[in-house]
């Protein structure tokens, strides 16, 4: 004997069987007190549920409530990830003071320099160290340092891919 579930007792309610199904059920109920039990309950729920008296709601019910909800509803700010900024402010300031900390070099290596034009003295600062900032970058270390930043960096931006993931799936969430 097959167990009778619980989608056939209600088709049974609603007198949505065939004659076919409708007979096999009736015999299965004379064996399984339990089912039996199971129908019972499902016809006073049934019938429980037909005699409650139904409203008609007014005609803009559902603005009305949408407005309450929407007025009522805490609205979500998105979380400021203060990681990426940081990283970026590091760089930002390392460049900042490897560019600075170059001029004064070449300041004090060449005192000589005068005051003609700011770009004309540029153009000569860099034409006459371009060699030696070069030779910067051939330094293990400091390949090093930028392997380790640049990997701060790439790690920055997949924490803020993730961050943008969990907001939109959380708005996903808010909005279904």
């Amino acid at each position: 004997m097959k167990k009778i579930s619980d989608e056939t007792l209600n088709d049974y309610i609603d007198n949505q069987l065939d004659s076919s199904s409708l007979n096999e059920l009736k015999q299965n109920l004379n064996n399984d007190e339990e089912a039996l039990n199971k129908l019972k309950a499902l016809k006073i729920v049934d019938s429980a549920l037909r005699e409650i008296e139904v409203y008609e709601t007014p005609l803009n019910f559902t603005d009305k409530m949408m407005g309450i909800i929407s007025k009522h509803a805490k609205s979500v700010k998105p979380k400021i990830n203060y990681f990426f900024t940081g990283i970026v402010s590091l760089f930002a300031i390392i460049i900042a003071a490897v560019l600075v900390s170059l001029i004064v070099v070449v300041i004090k290596q060449n005192p000589s320099l005068g005051q003609p034009h700011v770009t004309e003295t540029v153009k000569k600062i860099v034409d006459d160290n371009i060699n030696s900032f070069n030779s910067l970058f051939v330094n293990n270390q400091i390949l090093f340092a930028g392997g380790i930043l640049t990997g701060l960096l790439i790690l920055g931006f997949i924490v803020i891919l993730d961050s943008h993931r969990n907001f939109k799936n959380k708005l996903k969430g808010i909005s279904h």
